[in-house]
């Protein structure tokens, strides 16, 4: 995808440290009923991208409930062989370590960071992404490179999160998630 990462993830692991130390507050439960207002703040502090439209692009990709009662749930996982959500972040990781046997592409946690195309280039092993706050703050690095790709316009780089190839997907999936932000930061 020509897009340029982290030769070592010191830097990443510095990142992650500071926003521990900030947020050590949050649980990861808090984030599956969307009451973790400065995990998206921080997304967008890193990103550029309105912390809404963060929360947006975490309810299109780990979203479970329905209409206004939506919100993202931090144990999602998807692969080739469906859509999973789990009661505990501990169930996640089994059944993760499984999916990795056989697939690469794998998307993990609040943000569905895709394992194979991105997950891999910020942690060691893809079991860190189901917390909630390695994720956004790893979702948020690919949103950044996204919306720089996109020459800073929100709805490509948003697009461009999900399939960085523009098409009709990439251009749908923007639209939607617009929608999902129109219901707030919960």
């Amino acid at each position: 995808m020509g897009r340029n990462y982290f030769t070592t993830l010191s830097w990443f692991r510095l990142l992650v440290a500071c926003a521990a130390l900030v947020l050590c507050s949050q649980s990861q439960a808090c984030v599956a009923k969307g009451c973790a207002r400065n995990l998206w703040e921080l997304g967008a502090s890193i990103s550029g991208v309105p912390a809404i439209l963060v929360y947006g692009i975490a309810v299109q990709e780990s979203g479970v409930g329905a209409g206004k009662k939506r919100r993202p749930h931090p144990w999602t996982l998807n692969s080739a062989a469906g859509p999973m959500y789990f009661s505990s972040r501990a169930a996640a990781e089994i059944a993760l370590v499984e999916l990795l046997k056989k697939y690469t592409n794998v998307d993990i946690g609040t943000m569905q960071v895709n394992w194979g195309a991105n997950g891999r280039y910020f942690v060691d092993d893809a079991r860190e992404l189901l917390d909630p706050k390695v994720n956004i703050i790893v979702a948020a690095l690919v949103l950044k490179d996204a919306v720089a790709a996109s020459n800073g316009n929100l709805d490509a780089g948003i697009g461009r999160y999900h399939r960085w190839k523009l098409n009709d997907e990439a251009r749908n999936y923007a639209s939607k998630v617009f929608r999902n932000a129109g219901q707030g930061v919960r």
